[in-house]
């Protein structure tokens, strides 16, 4: 009975912050606290999401926007990176602004391709 109420709910709320995101990022972080605090309360109370792998799919996902906010913040320097490709400059200050980025951004990216595999694992198998 929970359900037929917080997945409308729920979905709802990802379509108002999908549309914000990149509006507010004040959001990312309310919505990163609603995930996991959603997440903990299921897996220690059994409500509002009876089921655990659901709850723990939550937590999953709030792992999924921290790692994304990450990258996001690594690979800032590659926008200003093509905006001096594309008036014609070059050297060794623009590789970096490159290099350091992938570096940076080299083992999250790895995390998160994880992370969403073990999201739509729980979601196929349903384990608890």
């Amino acid at each position: 009975a929970y359900a037929v109420v917080w997945i409308p709910s729920f979905l709802i709320f990802m379509i108002a912050v999908g549309y914000c995101l990149y509006r507010e990022r004040r959001i990312i972080r309310t919505h990163l606290v609603d995930e996991v605090a959603l997440g903990v309360i299921s897996l220690l109370r059994g409500a509002p999401f009876t089921a655990k792998w659901i709850a723990t799919k939550l937590l999953v996902y709030a792992a999924l926007l921290m790692v994304g906010q990450y990258l996001r913040v690594s690979i800032r320097g590659w926008r200003l990176g093509f905006i001096r490709l594309r008036k014609g400059e070059s050297g060794p200050d623009i590789d970096a602004l490159f290099s350091d980025g992938r570096r940076r951004a080299k083992y999250a990216a790895f995390v998160f391709w994880a992370l969403i595999v073990t999201m739509a694992w729980l979601g196929i198998a349903q384990p608890f």
